[in-house]
């Protein structure tokens, strides 16, 4: 099966609408804050994470600005994992417009002294390939001129094992190359010509891609790069049972993601929402074991909902009037816990105002019902005080939250028709806020 590109999952909060076809991959805002385009923000946070990019200062990452070949020299040498021997190439002038005062001449020095072999695997050794990069001529390498797509697609190929003769021609000589990266799903999200300059967010998605991409004579399709050069890995489809962000450890907030099979995976990404709960894919991860993404199952469609009247042992009614039949023997997993129940078993404990997320497979059925944590709903119960005059009275108990739907006695419901005395919950995970005027209250 081939490895889907990932998405932005700040997107699973409009599951919240209704149902929707599940994403097709997870992204992130990232800790980039100048980056509104997700697939760039989810790129550009990944090979952060990675150690390939940096951004430009005050968390910002200018995805705008060119890009120049010195620049992705770094670029290039970072993504093979080869940064620790840019050190050792800083003392020697190989171009002359590359001096001792210039930041990259390591970088550019390693960079043209590697020849990549058939095989990709790179070095100085190797002599049946292509140079990585070469220079202009006239001994010059022209380090802060923009780099164009066909002169970074190049280089990406012949990271990935290929040379000069397995590109074919074309009336430019990017032609042949910008033809194989399309092939090979490269240039996937862009539109680029082979004398087009590069942005930095453009390759941002180029290097990203270059991760989820096999090597040349890569027999299995999940035998991508990030696996055979940067010792990462994808696990097999799990359902995210629970996600939880630890105290902060020095800059990062931690995220540990608890899967169905036991096992738990910790994050230094800043943007993985707990909504993951109850949505089952893989993971991707770093050669240490964390998580750089979430593969949603792309033949999955998830809905967000909220019990809203009398449970049934085969009805399951819903906020909005829906009615959802359902198998006494559908699967229902709960936050946290590795094993799962049948609906049989638990329909008597959902009431009005119980968040669930329901899971259809490819088949368009009932997969499963996931079940969050009660810490994604509040236990607080708040007593309207005083004549509400058209002011939502519970507005402490809601918070900031906005989009909110009011129900009261299982009802929809405005704030109008809140009164004196009245009691109400609020359901945080779907955004209800239940009211009730038969419940006894006092002093």
């Amino acid at each position: 099966m081939k490895i889907k590109r990932l998405w932005a999952g700040c997107l699973l909060l409009v599951l919240l609408l209704g149902l929707i076809p599940a994403p097709t991959a997870l992204a992130a805002g990232g800790g980039f804050y100048d980056i509104s385009d997700p697939k760039v923000a989810e790129a550009a946070e990944i090979l952060q994470l990675l150690g390939v990019v940096e951004g430009t200062g005050s968390h910002t990452f200018r995805p705008g600005a060119t890009l120049t070949r010195a620049e992705f020299c770094k670029l290039a040498i970072e993504i093979m994992d080869r940064g620790s021997q840019e050190p050792a190439q800083r003392s020697r002038t190989i171009f002359r417009d590359v001096g001792p005062t210039h930041w990259a001449r390591g970088y550019i020095n390693l960079a043209t002294s590697i020849t990549l072999s058939n095989g990709g695997s790179g070095g100085e050794e190797d002599t049946a390939g292509d140079r990585l990069i070469m220079g202009v001529g006239n001994g010059s390498f022209e380090p802060d001129r923009p780099i164009t797509a066909g002169e970074a697609v190049a280089i990406l190929l012949r990271i990935l094992g290929y040379n000069n003769q397995d590109v074919g021609t074309g009336t430019y000589w990017y032609d042949g190359y910008m033809s194989l990266a399309h092939s090979k799903k490269l240039l996937d999200g862009l539109t680029l010509t082979g004398q087009d300059s590069l942005t930095r967010g453009q390759s941002a998605l180029l290097l990203y891609n270059l991760l989820f991409t096999g090597k040349k004579g890569a027999i299995n399709e999940d035998d991508i790069y990030l696996k055979s050069d940067l010792k990462g890995s994808v696990t097999s489809d799990q359902l995210i049972l629970l996600s939880v962000e630890l105290p902060e450890t020095g800059s990062n907030t931690n995220t540990v993601l608890r899967l169905s099979d036991g096992s738990s995976y910790q994050t230094e990404r800043t943007t993985l929402s707990s909504w993951l709960a109850g949505t089952r894919g893989k993971l991707v991860l770093d050669a240490s074991q964390k998580v750089l993404a979430f593969l949603p199952r792309e033949e999955d469609t998830i809905r967000q909902v909220s019990v809203l009247g009398q449970v049934e042992a085969n009805k399951l009614p819903l906020a909005g009037g829906d009615s959802l039949s359902i198998r006494e023997d559908t699967k229902v997993w709960k936050s946290g816990e590795d094993v799962f129940d049948l609906y049989k078993n638990v329909w008597l404990d959902l009431y009005t105002g119980t968040p669930l997320t329901l899971c259809y497979g490819g088949d368009g059925k009932l997969a499963y019902i996931f079940m969050p944590s009660s810490s994604e709903v509040s236990d607080t119960v708040m007593v309207a005080r005083s004549k509400p005059n058209g002011v939502n009275p519970f507005g402490a108990l809601i918070g900031g939250d906005t989009g909110y739907q009011i129900y009261k006695n299982g009802v929809p419901a405005t704030v109008n028709d809140i009164c004196q005395y009245d009691v109400a919950t609020y359901d945080r995970g779907a955004k209800i806020l239940n009211v009730s005027d038969l419940r006894l209250t006092g002093r």
